[in-house]
């Protein structure tokens, strides 16, 4: 029996990813009975539902505003499982968060964003935990941040004595959408394959005039959308030899039959915007800033991403043996 408790100074700094991760490899080993809970919560949060379902975990009872009645949930569910998985409310006070951690003896895991320039409020934040302290995850590595991440984070937790467990990098599956939801942001309207409508989109490209072959162009992407006036049977077809999530029709032209029928026998649905082409595509640059981690496949990558760049075993220690393979 165990409790591990993730919280963070900042919201949104990817809490939810990392406990349903660890949740996902503690069910793979030898942790029989997981639970995941977010006692404290405000009215509008859904995270505890989609990641019970997720992780498929039993459900948490309804939350609540009081600290006395969170750590009462929690130790119940301690008491009941082999591992309790934490996600702490962003809006605690430290003090809270630090008498809900000691009362229920638990292991705390600190996220951090990389491009955080608060790094020294961070690791005070991190610090204040004392023995309690697993260690300090740093979320979101942007590419070429690796230096800045040695430099910056490394050196500071190396400082302050502080166990860094490690950095997550950026990942376009954790960042995508699905088409049923990127249709439901755009106002789009399906044509055709809204049974496909959960396919995620982790990219997106857009249909035009170009001196190489479309499927040349086409191929340098993978699990897109491709946005193209709906009268561009050439580079409808062009973009449907190649692997792609749906397509985004603008200007509420409708596609010939044809393409109607090669993108069905492909399971690719078909998107209608009245926008045109440019606005559509101003409207796409604004989607990741409503991604959730709500679907199997970010599951899946957020669980191979956390074996690979963590130290999931100093994680567990104190919860039994775990196994990565």
């Amino acid at each position: 029996m165990g409790v591990l408790y993730v919280t963070g100074k900042d919201s949104g700094v990817g809490k939810t990813t990392i406990c349903s991760a660890l949740i996902n490899i503690a069910k793979s080993n030898d942790f029989k009975k997981v639970s995941f809970l977010k006692p404290i919560t405000n009215d509008e949060s859904q995270d505890s539902l989609i990641i019970s379902k997720l992780c498929e975990v039993p459900e948490q009872g309804k939350p609540t505003k009081s600290k006395s009645q969170a750590i009462k949930i929690i130790k119940k569910a301690d008491s009941e499982n082999d591992l309790v998985v934490v996600e702490a409310f962003s809006g605690l006070s430290f003090d809270d968060h630090k008498d809900i951690v000691s009362s229920v003896d638990a292991k705390v895991i600190v996220v951090a964003d990389f491009l955080n320039r608060r790094t020294k409020s961070v690791i005070e934040f991190a610090q204040g935990f004392e023995d309690y302290l697993a260690g300090v995850v740093v979320n979101n590595l942007t590419l070429y941040g690796t230096t800045k991440f040695e430099e910056v984070w490394s050196d500071a937790c190396k400082k302050s004595k502080v166990n860094l467990l490690g950095a997550i990098p950026e990942n376009r599956t954790l960042l995508s959408l699905t088409v049923n939801e990127i249709a439901e942001i755009l106002g789009a309207e399906f044509y055709s394959g809204q049974e496909y409508g959960d396919t995620l989109v982790e990219n997106f490209m857009v249909g035009g005039f170009g001196m190489d072959p479309g499927q040349y162009v086409f191929n340098t992407k993978y699990k897109k959308a491709v946005i193209v006036r709906g009268d561009r049977p050439d580079v409808q077809m062009s973009a449907l030899e190649t692997p792609m999530s749906c397509f985004i029709m603008t200007n509420a032209i409708e596609p010939i039959e044809y393409v109607k029928y090669e993108s069905e026998e492909e399971k690719v649905p078909i998107l209608i915007v009245q926008e045109n082409t440019l606005d559509t595509m101003n409207a796409v640059d604004k989607l990741t800033n409503y991604a959730q981690f709500n679907h199997p496949e970010k599951l899946e990558e957020a669980k191979t991403l956390i074996i690979e760049n963590l130290k999931v075993e100093e994680i567990v220690t104190n919860f039994g043996q775990l196994s990565l393979m």
